[in-house]
Formats: structure tokens, sequence, C-alpha cells
């Protein structure tokens, strides 16, 4: 059973991280050669001011709906 983990900011809508979660699983189901049934994919939402890219914390970098 492939296990999918996904690490991102919080902030993305219900309805983007259900799409996101559902073609993931598709891609993973046929790349992987097992049923959609069996393909598990976990989102895991991190506050801006708990990650950090090159040293600048995301909370200082996030504007204009960009992430």
């Amino acid at each position: 059973m492939p296990i999918v983990q996904i690490s991102m900011v919080k902030g993305r809508s219900h309805e983007s991280k259900n799409r996101m979660m559902k073609e993931i699983s598709w891609i993973v189901s046929e790349c992987a050669e097992v049923k959609l049934e069996a393909v598990r994919v976990l989102i895991t939402e991190v506050d801006a001011e708990h990650w950090s890219v090159g040293g600048v914390l995301k909370s200082q970098t996030v504007n204009n709906g960009h992430r």
C-alpha cells in the first residue's frame, strides 16, 4: 500500500487539497500498479511561522496570496 506524505504551509482551500489528493492518488495508483483504494495520502499543514526556506520564514515571504 503506497503512502504519500505531503507537508505544506497552511492556507489552501479544502477544494484545492481535495483535488490534489485525488490526482496524486490516481497517479500513484497508475504508476505503482495498485488499486486506487490502496493509496494513502496524508497532508500535514504547517504554520508559515514554522517553515523556512534558505533561513527566511515563510511568514515573512507570503504575500499577495502566493506561497
